[in-house]
């Protein structure tokens, strides 16, 4: 891996990998003759996840098509200024005078662009692991991979005092049997995280969010989290006491683990 002729951890990067079509581009290299011997399945199948990955971070869809304005040089086929609809993932020929990446490459395009496009989507297994517990119909009640939660990231965990919790791309839904499955998310999630999760002051959740006019509300064991419309700032009521709560700034994506370790049976 290495980050290209220009920019740097902090700057957009530039590589000089295709003629006329190194910017908004992000360039891949399979090490290889594929004039006639098509990539190994382990090529394939990593160039796909790590072009999935990138794209991810930016939500283009792998299977879409692009506009790019060509820069010109001897190296490209189209004039400097022209526009080019091209596949998001498009290969050196696409655009340039060459051959590469070769024949047989070439051929397996659609099969990259494809593992690509799935990337993000949770592993079957993990799915499956949770199916059956009170997080699983809990998260499918709320409309599954459409809810407010997305996909899940994790199986069941155990939580503090028998608690039993899973993450999602954008929160976590905690369970126990005092207070059933309760979605956690947002600017709420993240204040509660910095108070040390279900061991801090506050417990576990005890509702999914309130949706009022001027904040929203989440109800915990020993208090009361809300979130204000107006401000972005979230407080902390505990017995009748309203605390401002600096909330830790969101996360960038989550790139999901290759593997899963699955729970032996959810809590049903």
């Amino acid at each position: 891996m290495f980050e290209g002729s220009a920019g740097g951890l902090t700057k957009p990067v530039e590589g000089f990998h295709t003629g006329g079509f190194n910017r908004n581009t992000w360039g891949v290299a399979m090490i290889g003759n594929f004039d006639d011997v098509a990539p190994t399945p382990i090529q394939i199948r990593t160039v796909g996840r790590l072009l999935g990955w990138r794209l991810g971070m930016d939500d283009v869809d792998p299977r879409s098509m692009v506009d790019l304005q060509s820069a010109g040089s001897s190296y490209t086929t189209f004039p400097g200024g022209a526009i080019a609809r091209l596949p998001a993932i498009f290969t050196h020929r696409d655009v340039g005078n060459t051959d590469c990446p070769g024949n047989a490459a070439y051929a397996v395009m659609d099969e990259i662009r494809d593992i690509a496009a799935h990337f993000n989507d949770p592993p079957e297994e993990l799915i499956k692991a949770l199916e059956g517990g009170a997080i699983y119909q809990r998260w499918q009640a709320l409309g599954g991979m459409n809810s407010a939660l997305g996909a899940p990231t994790s199986p069941e965990a155990d939580a503090a005092d028998g608690a039993r919790y899973a993450t999602f791309a954008k929160g976590a839904m905690y369970w126990s049997p005092v207070t059933d499955a309760q979605p956690i998310t947002g600017a709420i999630y993240e204040a509660w995280a910095s108070q040390s999760y279900e061991r801090g002051p506050l417990g576990l959740p005890t509702s999914a969010e309130i949706q009022e006019p001027l904040q929203i509300t989440q109800n915990f064991q020993h208090g009361t989290l809300n979130f204000e419309r107006l401000t972005g700032n979230v407080t902390e009521v505990v017995d009748g006491i309203t605390t401002p709560l600096a909330t830790r700034p969101p996360s960038g994506p989550t790139v999901p683990p290759e593997h899963f370790t699955l729970p032996t049976h959810p809590i049903t």
